[in-house]
């Protein structure tokens, strides 16, 4: 298996580059570069409208101290690329070097980014930094998300030492529009307190831009459907403990915010934001990645 060069830190570099462009009512890859350990597999077409599903590739299956992971990609005009990966990102333990993982997107006019990742892990003892950047043209959209989960909260592991700082930003041409920065330390204030994570595992960020505004409401509506308890709290399973899940209309994007103890519950819920949403702004329904059901 072929792998990057060594970063200097113990770790190897990896890169991968790509560009997405409308060709005859499909969209197809054009240009794709890599280095190191980070491909995609065969771009899926599982949609009429001539959709690309790509599936990002790490072959190592983890990430270790010192591990540098770079994804750029440009989604050219009317193209419409659905982005994805097979598994969890594990991010392992470390006694030296923080590892480094770097998304950037450009979505130029009238093209469509959805960035669908599983979630990362973070096991006990990893530290990293993890930044995604989308920048948006005018009449460009986006629907994406990121799930962080500190631990392994079903196996009983918890994240008691380490750190990881994530940055999730998105910009309308030079104009921000969401910039996120968590800053969690193991023995930090932030993972106990109240104002902070309130010693919940699972943090998580869904962002819809360049759509309809004020999707709130609907989502509200949508996640409602789901279950309601006899107080009227929406929840996903059968404990009746209310699913703490907000979402914000700002100017050019919807943020909805997931903070609570379970991956499944929180991507149950993104599910079902997207699906009710996508037709919104594709005009077709949403198609579920078929390596989700692998």
């Amino acid at each position: 298996m072929e792998r990057g060069m060594e970063t200097g830190t113990g770790g190897w570099t990896a890169e991968l580059n790509l560009e997405l462009a409308l060709r005859a009512d499909c969209t197809r890859v054009t240009k794709v570069s890599h280095f190191g350990p980070l491909r995609i597999q065969r771009p899926f077409y599982p949609e009429a409208d001539g959709t690309s599903h790509l599936v990002i590739l790490h072959p190592p299956g983890g990430v270790v101290g010192g591990d540098e992971l770079r994804l750029s990609s440009v989604l050219h005009e009317g193209a419409h690329g659905l982005v994805t990966t097979p598994a969890a990102t594990k991010i392992y333990r470390t006694r030296g070097p923080s590892s480094q993982l770097r998304q950037e997107f450009q979505v130029r006019p009238g093209a469509l980014l959805e960035w669908l990742p599983q979630e990362t892990i973070a096991f006990d003892g990893a530290s990293a930094d993890i930044r995604t950047k989308v920048r948006l043209a005018a009449g460009a959209k986006f629907i994406g998300w990121e799930l962080l989960c500190l631990g392994r909260p079903a196996a009983g592991e918890t994240f008691g030492r380490g750190r990881l700082v994530q940055r999730l930003e998105l910009w309308q041409e030079e104009r921000p529009i969401y910039l996120d920065r968590l800053d969690l330390c193991a023995d930090g204030a932030v993972l106990e307190a109240k104002w902070g994570l309130s010693a919940q595992p699972v943090v998580a960020t869904m962002i819809l831009a360049g759509g309809p505004s004020s999707l709130s409401p609907l989502i509200r509506e949508c996640l409602g459907r789901l279950h309601e308890s006899p107080a009227g709290d929406v929840v996903l399973d059968d404990t009746d403990r209310p699913l703490r899940l907000a979402a914000s209309d700002l100017d050019g994007a919807t943020v909805v915010r997931y903070v609570g103890p379970s991956v499944p519950e929180c991507w149950r819920a993104f599910i079902t934001i997207w699906q009710v949403v996508r037709p919104l702004f594709s005009g077709t329904g949403a198609t579920l990645p078929r390596i989700w059901n692998t």
